[in-house]
């Protein structure tokens, strides 16, 4: 069964995931679009900015704390958007 995690950056940005792993809680986000880079998920801040850091993306970072919700919400936050937020 899938979870469905979203988050606010400070500059409104939406960070959603649609995940089999149900332990996320941060996630670590690059300037502006990314240029359609996938943040960079984890169960810890420290472990979010590891993996954006091997993972090259354009710095700075900004971790993004991440909430479970209902299928229904995820659906109404990411509709409209790009699927790789």
């Amino acid at each position: 069964m899938a979870t469905h995690y979203l988050g606010t950056a400070s500059n409104g940005r939406i960070v959603s995931r649609k995940s089999n792993r149900s332990d996320f809680t941060h996630a670590a986000i690059g300037p502006g679009n990314n240029n359609g880079r996938l943040p960079s998920f984890s169960t810890s801040p420290a472990g979010a900015l590891k993996n954006a850091d091997s993972n090259y993306l354009p710095t700075p970072h900004e971790v993004v704390e991440l909430r479970i919700v209902t299928p229904a919400e995820y659906r109404e936050a990411t509709k409209g958007k790009p699927a790789r937020t």
